[in-house]
């Protein structure tokens, strides 16, 4: 949002308004800040404030939802604990119903965002994402359907024949609760950054800054099956084109179904037995 305000200011433009998403769920509306007919509106992501998390778990807390089987918190247990990874499905029923608050005031105002709410909501649910883009036709990692626990994605990867696979947080970002899985045979090895810390009311999960490797199998067990409490998305490990000795991706910007801007991700291997396709030369056109 300072980079915005920034860019506004450099060319002369008035500062934006802000609603910030905590007023959104007290029930200020965008009409009470000054939208109006010719008010442009862009929806910017929540970020990483306190408040903001944890009125979105208040009001994703009696959302409905038809896995009921996933972690919910209640809202009286709900304290702030640095790294901690709350219910992210709770989180996320949350933020979808603040999103649906702003579509219906923007239908009332006759008005439209840069970025729809309903897209934003698919945006932020991987499983949905990976869908929509398989549909049509965006090359993705294959991946796996529901998974619930260890013992599922055991078996799914060897009917599949998978040896490396990458279990995600459905709703997380900024890689929260990833876990890097392989096998060999009988053994087995999972890198993350979560770490399990067991508490009072049961097992929680926190976003370290280091990397846990586990080759017991029954801390894997117990890792996966906590991370899966919180809807995952499961996709094989593919390898990763290096350059420069790292391991890079691209963020690619689409406006109006055409890729606009592409910015390139590097970074080290997540484990050092990832495999890697070398590329000598780096050429990117958007």
């Amino acid at each position: 949002m300072r980079a915005l305000q920034i860019s506004l200011s450099e060319r002369g433009l008035p500062e934006a308004r802000v609603l910030p998403w905590t007023d959104v769920i007290a029930g200020v509306t965008l009409e009470d800040v000054g939208v109006r007919e010719c008010t442009v509106v862009k929806i910017e992501s929540p970020g990483e404030d306190w408040d903001t998390e944890r009125a979105l778990l208040e009001l994703g807390y009696d959302a409905p939802d038809s896995e009921e089987h996933l972690e919910r918190v209640h809202p009286a247990q709900l304290e702030f604990d640095t790294g901690r990874i709350h219910p992210s499905r709770q989180w996320y029923l949350g933020f979808c119903g603040a999103l649906e608050v702003i579509q219906r005031q923007l239908e009332t105002l006759g008005r439209s965002a840069m970025n729809h709410p309903e897209d934003i909501a698919v945006m932020f649910d991987k499983r949905a994402t990976h869908a929509k883009l398989e549909a049509v036709g965006v090359r993705v990692p294959p991946a796996l359907g529901a998974v619930n626990d260890f013992e599922e994605l055991v078996t799914a990867m060897r009917e599949r024949g998978w040896h490396r696979v990458f279990v995600k947080l459905a709703h997380g970002s900024g890689a929260q609760g990833v876990i890097a899985l392989e096998t060999n045979r009988d053994r087995w090895l999972a890198t993350s950054t979560v770490e399990m810390v067991g508490a009072a009311d049961g097992l929680r999960l926190y976003t370290a800054r280091r990397m846990w490797r586990h080759t017991d199998l029954s801390s894997i067990r117990q890792l996966v099956n906590a991370v899966c409490r919180h809807r995952v998305h499961v996709e094989r490990w593919l390898p990763k084109a290096s350059f420069d000795d790292k391991n890079f991706d691209l963020r690619v910007v689409v406006i109006g179904g055409h890729a606009r801007h592409v910015l390139v991700r590097a970074r080290a291997d997540l484990s050092r037995t990832a495999p890697r396709q070398r590329t000598r030369r780096l050429e990117l056109r958007a």
